[in-house]
C-alpha cells in the first residue's frame, strides 16, 4: 500500500480501499490505518502522516515509519520528527479495539446537577466547551439540543423547583449567576450580578418561595441571597471569609433556612438566611475545600472534605462533630449525599483523581471498596447523586468530557458513558481480519498473524497496561535509558536506542508507581521507584535487586532525586501536602521543604548555577509554584500565575538567566526564576498542560511540553516560539523526557514512543514552522 495515498487521500477512500484489499502488505496497513481510524477523519494530511508514523513502529514496522514520515503534504513543512520506536500493548488483537467512547462534552465536563421532570430523574452537565446538555437517565438519552454558553463559563450548578417546575441555577467564573427553565432550557430571567469572579451557588426555601444563595472567590467576603422568580436580592451576609467563599450549602436548622458557608480560609460557618445572623461558633478544624448538608437521625448536618483526606460529619445545632473524622488516602474535593441500602451516605470524589469512596454517616465507616475508573487518564471532574429505577447512582464527569452512571449499590459503572444526539460517536473503521498473537519466550514482544494465513502483520513491543505515571532518561551502564513509572505498579528501564527492555519490570509496590529516577546509594548506581502505597524502594542498577525500601506516609504523588554537598536525597510529594527529603540509603527523612498550603501536584530537580534546586506545583487553594535551595533548605521564589494552577515545571537557563517553565490549563507560563516574575506565556495548547520538560538543541534552550489535547509542542525559550508543527498522539500525552542524540520520549496512556529530529540532506534540522525542505 503506497504510503503517499495513505497519509494524503479522503479516509473514506483509504476505508473502503483496505476493506477490499488483500494479501500481506493490505493486511499490515490495513492495521496501521485502523489503530488511529477514529483520528484520521477529522485531521489533516499532516496529522495523518505522523499518526500512520507512530501506528507502523507501534506495529513494529521502523520502515515504514520512514517511509510515512518522508510522504510530502501539500502546505505543509517536511516531517521534523522520526519515530524510532514505540511500544503496541494496546494493540494486541486479543484485547478488545481501544476506540475512544463518543463523549459528551469536549474538553472535560465542568459540573453535574440533578433533578426530576415530568417525574423522571435526569441531569443537567456543563462542559469547558460552554455548553449545557440535559439528560434523561433512565433512558439514557440527551433531551432536546445543548444550550450555548458561550458567554457563561460555568464554575457551580445547583437546581430547585420553582412554581412547581425544575430549574437549574448556574454561577461563574465572571461573577453573574443565570437560572434556566430545565424543561425549555430558556433563562428565566436576568442575570443576578452581585459578584466579580468565581461564584458559587445553592438554592433554598424562604418563606414559601424559592431561592438562590451565592458566594464569591477573592476579597468578596459577602453572601447574597436572590428570589429565584424576580432577581430580588433579598439577603446580604457579611460572612468574615476574608478570602472569599469556595463553597456553599443550605439545610433546615430548628424550622428555620440556614445556609452553611465554606472559606478559602479553612472555616466553616453557619448563618441564619432570615436574619442574616450567624449561628454557633465557625467549623474550623482541618483543611476544607468540599461541603455538603443532609439531615442523619432527624438531625441536621454538615459534611466536610479537603487535602488532610479526612471526611468530617458536624451537627449543626451543637457545632460539634458526630464521629470520628473518616480518613482515606488522598484529598476530598467534591461530596455528595444519598441513600443506600436504607441508610445515609456521602459519597467523595478527589481533587483530578479516578477514585470514588461511599462513606456511612452514622458510623463514618467506607462502605465496600473504592470504585477506581476504568481509565486513570480520565480523572473525575463532577459528581452528583440521583435515584434511576429505584437504586441509588451516582453521575460523574470527567476531565476527559465523559458523563458516567455508577450503582451505588454494586459499585459498577452503568453501561457506558451518555452519548446523545448532537454529540459525534467515532467514526467508521477499516475492516480488520480477525488476528491471532503469541508470546515471544521473554515477554517482550507480541507477534501479530493473519490467523487464515498465518502471514505475519507486525511485532508489538509489551510494555505498561495502565498509564505512564512518570518518565525521565538517564545514562545506566554507559548507555542511554528511559525510566518509565506506572499506575500497573511497575518501573520499567528501557533502551533509548533500541526499544529493548533492560532487564525484567521493577514490581513489589502495591500501587500506582508514581515517580522513577537514579541515584547513587551506597557507592553504587541505583534506581528509586515511589508509590501510592507510601513506600519508597531503592534498586540496585547491576542485579535489578531491591536493597532498600522505607515508608513515608500513606500515599506518595511524585518524586525526584538530587546530589546535594556530595549526598543523595530522595525528594518525594508525601500524603498530598508535604515535600519531604529523605536520604534513600537509609530511609532518614533528614528534611522538609515548607510554604504550601494547601495540595502539591508535582515535584522537580535541577542544578542552576552548580547548586541543586528543587521546584513543587501546588494547586486547588494553592496554585503557586515554589523553589528552593536544596543545600540550604531555603525559599528561593514563589511563583503564580493568577489562579491558574502548574500541573508540572522544569528548570531552564535562558541568557544566563535561569527559567521554570510550568504547564497551566491551555498556557505554559515561563518565570524568572530567581526574582519570581512571570515574564510570558507560550499559547498554542487547546486544553490542560500535563507535562513539561526541557533541553538544549542546536545550542539553544527549548522546552517540550504535551496535554490533554493529544499533542506534543517544542517552544524556543529564547524566541517564546513554537517550532514546528505540533506532534499528534491517539490519546492524552502525560510525560515527555529529551534524551541525547535529538531524541524524545513520550508517554500517552500505557505507551511510550521515541522520535528522532529529522535531519535534511543539506544537514540542517527543521526548527520553526515556517522552515520548509
Amino acid at each position: 500500500m503506497d504510503p503517499e495515498f495513505l497519509v494524503n487521500a479522503d479516509p473514506a477512500d483509504v476505508t473502503e480501499l483496505l476493506d477490499a484489499a488483500s494479501g500481506p502488505g493490505a493486511w499490515v496497513a490495513t492495521a496501521v490505518y485502523r489503530a488511529s481510524a477514529h483520528w484520521h477523519r477529522e485531521a489533516g494530511a499532516g496529522v495523518r502522516r505522523q499518526l500512520l508514523a507512530l501506528d507502523a513502529a507501534r506495529y513494529g514496522h521502523r520502515e515504514l515509519a520512514a517511509r510515512i514520515s518522508a510522504v510530502a503534504v501539500e502546505g505543509e513543512p517536511a516531517a521534523g520528527w522520526d519515530v524510532e520506536w514505540a511500544t503496541g500493548t494496546e494493540l494486541d488483537p486479543r484485547a478488545e479495539p481501544d476506540v475512544p467512547d463518543a463523549v459528551a462534552h469536549e474538553g472535560g465536563v465542568q459540573a453535574v446537577a440533578t433533578t426530576v421532570l415530568d417525574g423522571r430523574p435526569v441531569a443537567i452537565t456543563v462542559g469547558r466547551e460552554s455548553t449545557m446538555r440535559i439528560w434523561d437517565l433512565a433512558a439514557r438519552q440527551q433531551l432536546g439540543v445543548p444550550v450555548d454558553m458561550a458567554d457563561h463559563s460555568v464554575s457551580s450548578m445547583a437546581t430547585a423547583v420553582m412554581d412547581g417546575r425544575p430549574v437549574v441555577v448556574t454561577g461563574s467564573f465572571e461573577g453573574p449567576v443565570r437560572v434556566w427553565d430545565v424543561a425549555t432550557r430558556e433563562q428565566l430571567i436576568e442575570p443576578l450580578s452581585g459578584h466579580s469572579q468565581k461564584t458559587t451557588v445553592a438554592t433554598a426555601v424562604v418563606d414559601g418561595r424559592a431561592v438562590v444563595v451565592t458566594g464569591s472567590l477573592g476579597d468578596d467576603e459577602t453572601l447574597l441571597a436572590w428570589d429565584l422568580a424576580t432577581g430580588e436580592q433579598i439577603t446580604r451576609i457579611r460572612t468574615g471569609h476574608t478570602q472569599g467563599v469556595s463553597a456553599v450549602a443550605t439545610a433546615m436548622l430548628d424550622g428555620r433556612p440556614v445556609v452553611v458557608t465554606d472559606g478559602y480560609e479553612d472555616t466553616v460557618r453557619v448563618w441564619d438566611l432570615v436574619t442574616g445572623e450567624g449561628v454557633g461558633s465557625p467549623l474550623d478544624e482541618g483543611t476544607t475545600g468540599a461541603l455538603a448538608t443532609t439531615v442523619l437521625d432527624g438531625r441536621a448536618v454538615a459534611l466536610t472534605g479537603g487535602e488532610d483526606a479526612a471526611l468530617r460529619v458536624w451537627d449543626l445545632a451543637t457545632g460539634e462533630q458526630t464521629v470520628e473524622p473518616a480518613e482515606f488516602f488522598t484529598g476530598i474535593d467534591v461530596v455528595a449525599t444519598t441513600v443506600v441500602d436504607g441508610r445515609p451516605v456521602a459519597v467523595t470524589m478527589g481533587a483530578e483523581s479516578y477514585w470514588l469512596v461511599i462513606w456511612d454517616l452514622a458510623t463514618g465507616e467506607q462502605v465496600g471498596d473504592e470504585f477506581l475508573y476504568g481509565d486513570p487518564d480520565r480523572w473525575f471532574s463532577a459528581l452528583a447523586t440521583a435515584v434511576v429505577d429505584g437504586r441509588p447512582v451516582a453521575v460523574t464527569g470527567d476531565l476527559g468530557g465523559a458523563v458516567q452512571l455508577w450503582d451505588l449499590t454494586t459499585r459498577a459503572e452503568i453501561g457506558g458513558p451518555l452519548v446523545g444526539h448532537g454529540v459525534s460517536g467515532p467514526p467508521p473503521e477499516p475492516k480488520l481480519r480477525p488476528m491471532s498473537a503469541t508470546s515471544s519466550t521473554d515477554g517482550a514482544f507480541l507477534t501479530v498473524s493473519d490467523q487464515a494465513t498465518g502471514e505475519r502483520v507486525g511485532e508489538l513491543r509489551t510494555g505498561h497496561t495502565l498509564a505512564i505515571e512518570a518518565m525521565t532518561t538517564a545514562g545506566i551502564d554507559g548507555r542511554p535509558v528511559v525510566l518509565t513509572a506506572g499506575h500497573d505498579d511497575t518501573a520499567r528501564v528501557w533502551d533509548l536506542t533500541t526499544g529493548r527492555l533492560v532487564g525484567d519490570p521493577l514490581t513489589g509496590h502495591t500501587d500506582s508507581v508514581t515517580g522513577a529516577s537514579t541515584a547513587v546509594v551506597d557507592g553504587r548506581p541505583a534506581i528509586v521507584t515511589s508509590s501510592h502505597d507510601g513506600t519508597v524502594r531503592v534498586w540496585d542498577v547491576a542485579t535489578r535487586q531491591q536493597v532498600n525500601e522505607f515508608s513515608l506516609g500513606k500515599w506518595i504523588t511524585a518524586a525526584a532525586t538530587a546530589e546535594v554537598a556530595g549526598r543523595w536525597l530522595v525528594v518525594t510529594v508525601v500524603d498530598g501536602s508535604r515535600v519531604c527529603l529523605s536520604d534513600p540509603a537509609t530511609g532518614e527523612q533528614v528534611g522538609r521543604l515548607k510554604g504550601h498550603t494547601d495540595r502539591i501536584h508535582a515535584v522537580t530537580t535541577a542544578v542552576v548555577d552548580g547548586r541543586p534546586v528543587a521546584v513543587a506545583c501546588g494547586y486547588h487553594f494553592d496554585n503557586s509554584v515554589r523553589v528552593w535551595d536544596l543545600t540550604t533548605r531555603k525559599k528561593i521564589s514563589v511563583l503564580r500565575n493568577g489562579y491558574d494552577p502548574s500541573r508540572a515545571a522544569a528548570v531552564a537557563v535562558v541568557n544566563g538567566r535561569p527559567l521554570v517553565v510550568g504547564a497551566g490549563d491551555g498556557v505554559v507560563p515561563v518565570w524568572n526564576m530567581t526574582i519570581g516574575e512571570l515574564i510570558g506565556e507560550l499559547t498554542g495548547h487547546d486544553d490542560t498542560v500535563l507535562t513539561v520538560a526541557t533541553a538544549v538543541l542546536d545550542d539553544r534552550p527549548v522546552a517540550f511540553t504535551g496535554g490533554l489535547d493529544r499533542t506534543v509542542r517544542v517552544w524556543d525559550l529564547t524566541t517564546g516560539r513554537q517550532m514546528g508543527r505540533p506532534l499528534t498522539f491517539p490519546t492524552t500525552v502525560g510525560t515527555v523526557a529529551p534524551g541525547p542524540g535529538n531524541r524524545l520520549a513520550v508517554g500517552f496512556g500505557p505507551e511510550i514512543a521515541v522520535l528522532t529530529r529529522r535531519q535534511f540532506s543539506d544537514g540542517s534540522w527543521l526548527l520553526s514552522s515556517n522552515d520548509e525542505k
